[in-house]
């Protein structure tokens, strides 16, 4: 909650709005590189997990301290406007909202599924593969959002094309490297307690691949172009496809990390045929 909080004094909205996403990919690679490194060294078993949190607050307050440092550069003061403006913004912007909440909240859910339902050793493999996901994906996010104001501008087709294959590169030999080292991946993350966790991870692999390429097509080419409405709708639909493949495997008395790992797999498929869809609607 901490580390959620202090977020708030990061504000990438602003440079992505003034086009200085410099300032968006420094703290981010420097406080990342910082957590990353921090984490091998200092987790070394199952009583280190604790530590996972603390080092999200350093990474995210050093984070925030460089991007102060960032407006103070640009001399931005804070201004207040009349509060009219402030619910035109807030009614404006609710739909960006609603997507990123809706992303959050089935994720955590899906979490707490699995907390419920499954012993300390699951919740432990799923957790680690989870944020081992959600690192890939925090390295997206620098590359989508920093093409979304150049693309709100024109439509640059060619620069969507060039990063779909220079991307395809490194996203293919990572892939490689999990499907035939991941348990090795797990057990230098974790410990050799989570060599068989390196499984559930080769499951995950579509995730990695497949996520990147409904993100550049979803806010950057989508939204962009004024398909905000059915950007969202990709999004919640595919978080429901998600708990309802829990839920079917809860019922059927098949929820098992593999299964768990080809739901999220069918759900980020979902979303990336979805928003091709509407893609050649352009």
């Amino acid at each position: 909650m901490i580390s959620s909080l202090v977020t708030i004094f990061i504000p990438d909205f602003l440079f992505r709005g003034l086009e200085k996403m410099e300032y968006v990919t420094y703290p981010f690679v420097v406080s990342k590189t910082i957590v990353l490194a921090l984490t091998f060294v200092l987790i070394k078993g199952n009583s280190d997990f604790l530590l996972i949190p603390i080092l999200e607050i350093v990474g995210n307050s050093l984070a925030a301290v460089i991007s102060i440092f960032f407006i103070y550069k640009q001399k931005i003061q804070i201004q207040f406007d009349d509060y009219r403006v402030w619910f035109s913004d807030i009614k404006e912007s609710s739909v960006y909202f609603f997507s990123n909440f809706a992303t959050t909240i089935f994720g955590a859910l899906t979490t707490l599924i699995v907390g419920i339902y499954m012993g300390k050793v699951e919740i432990a493999y799923w957790s680690v593969c989870m944020q081992i996901v959600a690192a890939a994906k925090s390295m997206y996010n620098p590359i989508v959002n920093s093409i979304y104001p150049h693309m709100l501008k024109t439509l640059d087709w060619k620069l969507i094309k060039k990063l779909s294959k220079l991307f395809a590169i490194p996203i293919t030999i990572g892939s490689l490297i999990v499907l035939f080292f991941g348990n090795t991946i797990m057990s230098i993350i974790g410990g050799s307690d989570f060599y068989a966790a390196g499984d559930v991870l080769k499951f995950l692999i579509p995730v990695f691949v497949v996520s990147f390429y409904s993100m550049l097509i979803g806010w950057p080419v989508l939204g962009a172009r004024g398909l905000v409405k059915e950007t969202t709708l990709t999004t919640v639909i595919s978080a429901v496809i998600q708990v309802l493949g829990i839920v079917i495997l809860i019922v059927f008395h098949k929820f098992e990390l593999i299964a768990l790992a080809i739901c999220c797999d069918i759900s980020e498929i979902y979303l990336l045929v979805s928003r091709m869809f509407y893609l050649r609607k352009l």
